[in-house]
């Protein structure tokens, strides 16, 4: 059986956060900051990354 890191629950390893930053465009203090805030499970930290991603790039857009 292949081992799906997807499926996973994030560690506490710094190369796994390391890991989650890169993959997900955010630092890994933000990685940390969103553990704290949602839990270690891989799937919400992704969400979680992209909604940070978006907000911080001026949010959703809307047409007026």
């Amino acid at each position: 059986m292949v081992d799906d890191k997807s499926k996973r629950m994030l560690s506490d390893d710094e190369d796994e956060i390391e890991d989650m930053a890169r993959q997900s465009d955010v630092t890994a203090e933000q990685v940390r900051e969103l553990i704290k805030a949602t839990g270690r499970d891989r799937a919400a930290l992704l969400s979680a990354a992209k909604q940070l991603r978006a907000l911080s790039n001026g949010g959703p857009r809307t047409k007026k």
